[in-house]
């Protein structure tokens, strides 16, 4: 079986193991292919999501704030006149703030537009939202772009007014709700114009959009609520079957999926060797948080090589680690998973290219990064090993390796990935992991208190822990990426996210495994 399947669910062997994300051309052709089958037309769809957008609306209503929608001129904005006139029906105080008045909109949207008006629902101009007074708090719906915006257009001078007033105002009191996602980001790349919605909710129709996950349009919404509009995840796989590998988002149930439990007759020779080469006498932390951060991952051996001087620490802080004496010529050929760079500096034990030649399951981080950026040739020597290396390189590390950026983050690792044959996990915020085929993972676990030193080799020894163990490389650097943030977040609840270390990463890492199952 391909592990890097052009559905999500395939390296988990589950339809709803992940959630798939979806780009703007992805939600266009489900839209259209839904209304081709005939069993539902786009006005149909348009309604079910005004509808699921006035329900939201209800939900999270202070009581005694007034509605504001801000409709578009688009598809979106059909969503807008929908949800006003369901709300209307039901009794809310709102206003529409037309921003189309002079614009033929789509069928759809102008259906609705004319329904709102035939209702005789309040209906304005953007002059009157912009002159709302900031000591009347309102629910303001935003629904003037859809997941068609594209940050290079711009927007018009109106609308990017109308944004920032909105931002005020929720800075200032009110509540925003975007529908789908919110405006001035990206469906598919997650980029976001200056200014974009800022929204306490997005109410996301048929699956969250690509966008709304990567960094930084994940900044704009406080919490996604996606609604599938009745649409099936069969269904979807089915229109997009040609399509591409998908994006999708991780969960704690494609995780657990992977963390299988030990039988009962377990030894340690099924549970795998990790090596691990780094530790420099003048970084010894590092090592010493990639060999815990292993260990936990229930490997069979965890084996490191590093600096003589370094024996004594390791053996108080981790006496389960071997140390191989003297350079073994048939020590790296032993292991299962090999985990080459944390705390590396200029120590020379085995050299990146024996190791990238050697290893049968391989992950390169930190320093290891850096030696492969000046290393002639590294692109095709790790596109040809049999097993994918696994690179877990931050965007500095990123820049060093790749000479493409352009802030859309699944597309840059995609393409570092295809250029190398590597997994390549692009750490920060919704983190990317992807395969040569075009496969990602965003991931959605972890918080601030991780950007400390330390926080990347204790990833990096997890990512090892599960290679060794016997994960796939895509399914290691997927888990182990989930499972860092998670125990991440577990700690920040009781320390604060301030307070967090690495090492308490590492501590709470049995709570992320006991609550996986």
């Amino acid at each position: 079986m391909n592990q890097f399947a052009d559905t999500c669910h395939t390296p988990w062997g589950d339809l709803n193991a992940v959630t798939r994300l979806l780009s703007a051309a992805e939600a266009k052709r489900i839209d259209l292919g839904v209304a081709a089958d005939g069993a539902v037309s786009l006005l149909q769809l348009m309604e079910q999501a005004g509808l699921v957008a006035a329900g939201w609306a209800e939900r999270i209503l202070p009581q005694g704030y007034p509605i504001i929608i801000l409709a578009g001129a688009g598809q979106n904005g059909g969503d807008g006149w929908v949800a006003a006139r369901v709300l209307a029906a039901r009794g809310y105080a709102l206003t529409v703030i037309d921003f189309a008045v002079e614009r033929q909109l789509p069928q759809e949207a102008a259906l609705n537009r004319a329904a709102a008006k035939a209702a005789g629902i309040r209906i304005e101009r953007p002059d009157v939202f912009m002159a709302w007074p900031a000591d009347r708090p309102a629910l303001i719906m935003d629904a003037l772009f859809g997941s068609g915006f594209l940050a290079d257009r711009g927007m018009p001078p109106v609308c990017a007014d109308a944004i920032s007033k909105a931002n005020q105002l929720g800075r200032e009191g009110s509540v925003v709700l975007a529908i789908d996602l919110p405006s001035g980001v990206e469906a598919t790349t997650g980029r976001a114009s200056d200014p974009s919605i800022r929204a306490e909710l997005a109410v996301s129709f048929v699956r969250p959009k690509i966008g709304q996950i990567a960094h930084p349009g994940v900044l704009h919404q406080h919490r996604i609520e996606s609604d599938p509009l009745g649409i099936t995840s069969e269904k979807i796989n089915t229109l997009l079957s040609d399509v591409g590998p998908a994006a999708c988002l991780m969960t704690d149930r494609a995780t657990a999926m992977l963390l299988q439990p030990f039988q009962r007759d377990r030894h340690k020779g099924q549970g795998g060797k990790a090596g691990l080469i780094g530790g420099h006498e003048t970084m010894p932390g590092a090592v010493v948080l990639a060999a815990r951060a292993m260990a936990m991952t229930g490997v069979g051996y965890v084996s490191v090589l590093a600096s003589e001087r370094l024996r004594s620490d390791l053996l108080t802080v981790l006496p389960e680690a071997l140390q191989p004496a003297g350079r073994d010529p048939s020590w790296l050929k032993n292991q299962d998973a090999i985990v080459y760079g944390p705390g590396l500096g200029d120590l020379e034990t085995v050299s990146l290219t024996e190791v990238i030649a050697t290893a049968k399951r391989l992950v390169i981080d930190a320093d290891g990064l850096n030696r492969l950026a000046r290393l002639p040739g590294w692109k095709t020597m790790l596109a040809a090993r049999k097993m994918p290396a696994v690179l877990t390189p931050h965007v500095g590390e990123f820049k060093r390796l790749a000479a493409y950026w352009d802030d859309d983050r699944t597309a840059g690792a995609r393409r570092l990935a295809l250029e190398t044959g590597c997994i390549v996990v692009l750490k920060g915020m919704s983190t990317v992991t992807a395969a040569p085929d075009g496969q990602a993972v965003l991931n959605p676990t972890g918080n601030p208190g991780l950007a400390k030193g330390g926080s990347g080799d204790v990833l990096s020894g997890l990512i090892g822990g599960f290679l060794a163990g016997g994960m796939l490389p895509f399914q290691a650097a997927a888990a182990g990426v989930y499972v860092h943030g998670k125990a991440a977040d577990m700690a920040a609840q009781e320390k604060g996210e301030r307070a967090l270390l690495p090492q308490d990463v590492i501590e709470f890492m049995p709570r992320v495994f006991r609550s996986l199952g």
